[in-house]
């Protein structure tokens, strides 16, 4: 790409009083960008005379819309600068051509400028249709050079042409007056700005890096830098060739730091390969000092943590600020306070400033606390301000508790439902209303802690506070996030999104980390790269992870990438599939496979409508999928710590302890999967996915439960079991135990524990609601009973009757157990009872006893082997009936009444007549 400068120094005015930096600022700055700028052309500088109002018109006309056509160009101003006009509502900025005139009021203030050059003119220029330039950079060292900025972000156009590229370092703010010192060469923005444009060490230097290397120099000086824009990736200067040359790096160091970082993150430290995207970073930079909370969107894929790390982040480090990381993981407020705390103990603030911190954190939120911060800057903060990181800030949606308990809301409605048909009616109701009150606790307080955790993230943003909030977020979890009740605002106001790596941006970031390493790309090579990009979505971890294996497969002769190389392993949607069946291969055994298999299954979130994540776990906890058991165990997780590092080895997996709060105790730290670009890169671990998905996901939600049960540790053992499985979760782990078990029993052992403690605490509860129920309608029965007595004494035999029955019901539902309730109604009936009447005649034991249907007679039968009939008062009816055994005697009289009686014993069955 052709590029063009054109620099000017004006000491020498026609009517202004005389500077006397500028003319030697100017010179060494042409001579800079001759030597180092890599331009077609440097237009020899404007001077003094030269630079008339009217001449640097022409010239700015010329180098923006004539030279400058789809190229890069480079703009310097060194002289005066001022504002004028009648008033401060009314007042222009102005750069001082050699002859510009100027109108003083009664009390020196400027109220005209003649032949003055307006950042109005300046700025319309630049956002004509006719400028058409690939890339822009002004540097003005002047007076009051932010007005150029101030007061033209206000012009839509302006703001567009800064969106395409345009970058603006401009010396001093608006109120403020560019030094220069007598006693120095240079004045004091140019001096910096030369010092930063001299530095070899990073082989170019940026726009950009040279402004933040100006401001830091400038700090405290009385003149603050400023710039805007988002051409930032502007190239000032290349040392790289001509002689002097970034010093090559042996090619050892080469493979410890390659400049491609595969399915990881750029971080501050690697900051000098992440190449494309000086525009997002501005943008967020920009954001940033709007507000103490962004958000940074973008889908899976689109490099947003590295966007803040190595960008945002680092930018914010190199000017002091302190850094928390963390990640919300399921639980956010407890990892919060873990890493807050982390973060204070090794700050080394002392132990009982630490507790106070830490109990205004808890009891009163994260905005308490960072005013605290505020009032105590010295001891706590005494770098500057604090930027807490949340990265895979959708983990609240998809690892959060309150998630899956709604999830099990759903399904526990059926489950209970198809449950409940098979009880008693009064169980069935006692006992799902527990249940569901059980888990309406559980969520709501699960549910609480999210939202607690979203607003107090969301509250920082609006107040003015040392702490900062910078959050990374997939953007389909953007309707979940809506959904927490945050305003509109915020989305609309504290947002940046990221979108694909394109065009120039795109180039720069597949060749420029090579180049930097003195490596070239084949053309073939970087064509063939651009295409496959343009055919695949959201391809960037893939196109970084094909540029990491095309540098282990470089050519180290030539110094060269090459297409070769990359056709071999697959191009760009083959080249991480072939690599992790490369490592999978390599195993040493069938074992050793199947332990990957339950790694990745550990590693992943199995998620509704195929929407998976990555779910990171303690290593210490996939250790145990060895077993537990002494000396055979050992080996066991020996072998799966081996397997681990194997994968960690082969880039598919990544350790660490950073942002982990309470679950990175511990020396183990955890284990995550490099980039969500495996759950589709590799084709494999996409089928495991695959089988047994609605097993897969039963089991994750017992792991939430279970974990949440750990956490429960400082509860008392009563208090504890009411985290223990319930209701529909407990009914399916229930219903799919045998395939559970045989997955769990390897890999997870304390969730066999903790199903058996749920089901035996799950049998009490029944058992305990079941007797609850009898007792209940033990009551209800003996209740009735003593009514019937008290109200209805012609039924005191019925009463009695129902008395004796309960002590039977008492024995059936209370394993023998005769109750009070049963007792006491059976001691009420039994003294109710009165002798009527007295039926005298048999010789022996009377076995049975019927009524005739009109109730007007009685049939008696005795062991005495004679039927006799009584009347109501208990005289005889005629002679005894004889001829019938009484042994197991049963009678019965007949429907009509007054035709027949009938006995009959085992044996016989008798008729007789009335």
């Amino acid at each position: 790409m052709k590029r063009y400068a054109l620099v000017v120094g004006i000491g020498d005015y026609r009517y202004l009083a005389k500077l006397a930096k500028p003319t030697h600022d100017v010179q060494a700055v042409y001579e800079l960008l001759k030597a180092r700028g890599d331009f077609n052309e440097v237009i020899p500088p404007l001077v003094d005379k030269q630079a008339t109002a009217a001449r640097l018109k022409e010239k700015l006309r010329y180098v923006l819309q004539k030279q400058g056509e789809k190229a890069e160009v480079l703009i310097y101003f060194s002289g005066h600068g001022f504002t004028a006009g009648p008033d401060e509502y009314d007042q222009q900025g102005y750069l001082a051509a050699y002859d510009t005139q100027v109108e003083e009021g009664r009390n020196g203030e400027l109220l005209l400028a003649k032949n003055g050059l307006s950042f109005s003119s300046i700025n319309g220029l630049i956002a004509d249709e006719k400028t058409n330039v690939a890339g822009l950079a002004i540097f003005l060292d002047c007076c009051q050079s932010e007005y150029l900025i101030e007061r033209s972000l206000i012009q839509q156009k302006f703001q567009q042409a800064l969106d395409r590229g345009v970058f603006v370092s401009a010396a001093c703010r608006s109120f403020e007056p560019a030094w220069e010192n007598a006693g120095d060469a240079y004045s004091a923005y140019t001096g910096a700005l030369l010092m930063a444009l001299g530095d070899q060490s990073a082989g170019t230097v940026t726009a950009l890096e040279a402004h933040n290397t100006v401001e830091k120099r400038l700090k405290g000086s009385g003149q603050e830098p400023i710039h805007a824009g988002y051409g930032s990736s502007f190239v000032v200067v290349d040392y790289r060739g001509q002689g002097t040359a970034v010093p090559v790096v042996d090619e050892a160091e080469n493979d410890r730091h390659p400049p491609y970082q595969g399915l990881q993150a750029f971080t501050r430290e690697t900051r000098r390969f992440f190449k494309g995207r000086d525009g997002d970073v501005e943008r967020l930079w920009q954001r940033s000092r709007q507000s103490n909370f962004v958000m940074v969107l973008g889908p899976s894929g689109m490099g947003k943590s590295s966007v803040v790390r190595a960008g945002l982040v680092a930018r914010l480090v190199d000017e002091g600020w302190r850094q928390i990381t963390m990640m919300p993981g399921t639980d956010p407020l407890g990892n919060l306070r873990a890493e807050v705390e982390r973060f204070l103990t090794k700050a080394q603030v002392a132990a009982s400033k630490r507790r106070r911190l830490m109990r205004v954190l808890a009891e009163e939120g994260l905005l308490a606390l960072a005013k605290v911060l505020g009032e105590d800057l010295g001891t706590v903060l005494p770098a500057g301000r604090l930027l807490l990181l949340v990265d895979q800030f959708e983990e609240v949606f998809t690892q959060c508790a309150a998630t899956e308990l709604k999830r099990d809301d759903e399904r526990s409605v059926v489950d209970d439902e198809k449950e409940g048909s098979e009880k008693e009616e009064g169980l069935e109701k006692e006992e799902r209303t527990e249940k569901e009150e059980e888990r309406d606790r559980l969520r709501d307080s699960a549910t609480e802690r999210r939202d607690r955790f979203v607003l107090e993230l969301v509250a920082v943003g609006k107040a003015q506070t040392p702490l900062m909030v910078v959050a990374t977020m997939r953007s389909d979890f953007v309707n979940e996030w809506v959904m927490t009740g945050q305003p509109p605002e915020v989305m609309d106001h504290n947002t940046v999104t990221l979108g694909p790596l394109r065009g120039e941006n795109l180039r720069a970031a597949i060749v420029e980390p090579a180049e930097s390493l003195g490596y070239a790309l084949e053309p073939a090579l970087l064509n063939l790269l651009l295409e496959d990009v343009g055919k695949e979505a959201n391809s960037l971890p893939l196109l970084e992870f094909a540029l990491r294996e095309l540098w282990t497969e470089r050519d180290r002769e030539k110094r060269l990438l090459t297409e070769r190389a990359y056709r071999q392993m697959g191009k760009l949607s083959g080249a991480l599939n072939k690599r992790a069946e490369r490592v999978y291969a390599q195993m040493a055994s069938d074992a050793e496979r199947a332990v990957v298999r339950r790694i990745f299954l550990r590693l992943v979130r199995i998620g509704p409508a195929q929407r998976d994540t990555r779910s990171r776990q303690r290593k210490a906890d996939l250790l145990l999928m060895g077993g537990r058991d002494a000396q055979k165990d050992e080996q066991k997780q020996q072998m799966v710590a081996d397997v681990i590092q194997d994968l960690v080895d082969g880039r598919l997996l990544v350790t660490g302890r950073e942002g982990l709060g309470d679950s990175a105790r511990g020396d183990a730290g955890y284990v995550d999967l490099s980039h969500e670009a495996l759950l589709e890169g590799w084709e494999r671990f996409a089928e495991w996915r695959q089988e047994n998905r609605d097993l897969l996901r039963l089991e994750q939600r017992m792991v939430d439960a279970y974990e949440t049960w750990l956490k429960k540790e400082d509860l008392n053992a009563e208090e504890r079991e009411k985290y223990l499985l319930t209701g529909g979760l407990l009914a399916e782990v229930r219903e799919q135990w045998e395939a559970l078990s045989k997955e769990l029993k390897e890999r997870r052992p304390a969730l066999m524990q903790y199903f058996a403690d749920s089901d035996r605490k799950d049998e009490e509860n029944v058992a305990t609601l079941k007797r609850a129920l009898a007792e209940n309608n033990m009551r209800d029965a003996s209740r009735k009973v003593r009514d019937q007595l008290q109200d209805r004494p012609a039924q005191t035999v019925d009463a009695t009757l129902s008395a004796m029955a309960l002590v039977g019901k008492s024995q059936d539902a209370f394993q023998g157990k005769v109750v009070y309730e049963a007792q006491d109604a059976l001691h009420r009936a039994w003294f109710r009872i009165r002798e009527r009447l007295k039926l005298e005649g048999h010789s022996n034991w009377v076995s049975s006893v019927a009524f005739s249907p009109q109730g007007d007679r009685i049939v008696s039968g005795s062991n005495d082997n004679t039927l006799r009939l009584w009347d109501l008062e208990g005289n005889a009816i005629g002679s005894p009936f004889e001829g019938q055994s009484a042994s197991g005697l049963e009678m019965e009289c007949s429907q009509q009444g007054g035709g027949s009686g009938s006995g009959r014993d085992y044996k016989t069955r008798r008729l007789w007549g009335v």
